[in-house]
C-alpha cells in the first residue's frame, strides 16, 4: 500500500469534515449536499486507511521489539509472543489491504 496515498485520503476526509462545519457551507445547501456526499463516499476509505496505518505502526514497533529481544538473552523468552503478535497484525493488515483495494 502507498502510505502517502492513504495519508492524503485521510487528510481529504478531515478537510471535508471541516468544510461541513463551516458556516459558509451550512448556508449554501447545494454546496453542503455536494460536500456531504463526497464525505460519505470517502469516509469508509479514510477509516480503513487509518486502521491500516495504525497496524503498520504496530508492526514496525513489534519488529523493532523482536530485533531488540533477539539480541538480549533475558528478552529471548518473549520472542515467541512478539512473533505471534506480528503474525496476527500481518493477517489484520492483509484484511484491511483487501478492503482498501475494494474501496479504491
Amino acid at each position: 500500500m502507498d502510505r502517502t496515498k492513504l495519508e492524503s485520503i485521510i487528510e481529504k476526509a478531515r478537510n471535508l469534515e471541516l468544510l461541513l462545519s463551516q458556516p459558509e457551507t451550512l448556508a449554501d445547501q447545494v454546496k453542503y449536499r455536494a460536500v456531504a456526499a463526497e464525505y460519505r463516499e470517502i469516509r469508509p476509505l479514510a477509516e480503513a486507511a487509518e486502521h491500516w496505518l495504525k497496524i503498520e505502526h504496530e508492526l514496525e514497533s513489534a519488529r523493532e521489539m523482536l530485533k531488540e529481544a533477539e539480541s538480549d538473552a533475558e528478552l529471548r523468552e518473549i520472542v515467541s509472543a512478539i512473533e505471534d503478535e506480528i503474525e496476527q497484525l500481518e493477517a489484520q493488515k492483509a484484511q484491511i489491504e483487501s478492503q482498501l483495494k475494494r474501496l479504491l
